[in-house]
């Protein structure tokens, strides 16, 4: 297939599917791991780890609130934010930028995609964790 107007068509799709009823952009915005990490350092944001329990036990960042995808539901809000923006992440974000939509509406404020998840985190250096404690 031609790669440009793959390109073409792929946006104009992810366009029409954040397009909220008023016509206004609504997905999560993707952030990377450095923007992440000085977002969440400076107190504007908190991270959101979608992972399952076994995957979280292998490894985790530290701080990251622990909410497994398999455990979020319809109507689920996600308290722990405070007002703060909330940056969700999987291991490599896959699984964020599938489950988007269904992820933005756990917030009301800002919503972030981890761009590349916990991998692209670990490539940064940036600290992580062994284990669930």
């Amino acid at each position: 297939m031609n790669e440009p107007l793959f390109r073409r068509f792929a946006v104009g799709v992810r366009r029409f599917l954040s397009a909220s009823g008023d016509g206004s952009a609504t997905c999560p915005i993707p952030i990377d791991a450095l923007a992440a990490k000085a977002q969440v350092d400076e107190g504007h944001a908190i991270l959101v780890d979608i992972r399952e329990p076994s995957e979280i036990a292998v490894e985790r960042i530290p701080g990251a609130v622990l909410l497994p995808l398999s455990r979020i539901t319809a109507g689920a809000s996600l308290e722990e934010a405070g007002g703060k923006a909330a940056i969700f992440l999987c291991r490599s974000g896959a699984r964020t930028n599938l489950h988007a939509r269904r992820l933005q509406r756990l917030c009301v404020g800002e919503i972030y995609l981890l761009r590349g998840g916990i991998t692209a985190w670990k490539a940064k250096g940036l600290p992580v964790a062994k284990g669930r404690n």
